[in-house]
């Protein structure tokens, strides 16, 4: 990555910091939320990201580093069962049991301890997913 790459992207949302404000935007989106666009501008005017970090391109200049980031954040939200992708070719994204009763059951809770808790979900789901995933591969290479 180039110091000039590096200089752009210091200050930007991490990956993980994208997991709470898209759950949230399905949730505000009744649960079920069709299109990308329609949660990606609420999740991103949670977020408050400025036009500018908005507008900063990944290095193959077909998607916006915060799109990329919010997609993956759905995939790990995906693999901690809290979110799936209903219908795949429409992209409808439906709150999971576990996600419902997030939001309707611990009403005490404030939005920095639920974003902690799927923070934690999400990213403990992608830790096991990268250990299958290794462990497939070595043994793959092992036998």
């Amino acid at each position: 990555m180039t110091a000039a790459r590096k200089a752009e992207l210091s200050g930007f949302p991490k990956e993980e910091e994208f997991a709470w404000p898209m759950l949230r935007a399905v949730h505000a989106l009744g649960g079920n939320a069709a299109g990308r666009a329609d949660i990606e501008k609420l999740a991103f005017q949670y977020m408050g990201l400025s036009a500018q970090q908005l507008a900063i391109l990944k290095p193959d200049r077909r998607q916006t580093q915060a799109s990329n980031r919010a997609w993956w954040a759905m995939t790990c939200l995906s693999w901690g069962n809290l979110v799936r992708n209903t219908e795949p070719g429409r992209g409808v994204w439906t709150l999971m049991p576990a996600a419902r009763k997030l939001f309707s059951d611990h009403l005490l809770m404030d939005d920095i301890q639920r974003a902690a808790f799927v923070r934690g979900a999400a990213y403990g789901a992608k830790r096991a997913h990268e250990g299958v995933e290794e462990r497939r591969i070595h043994s793959r290479w092992s036998a």
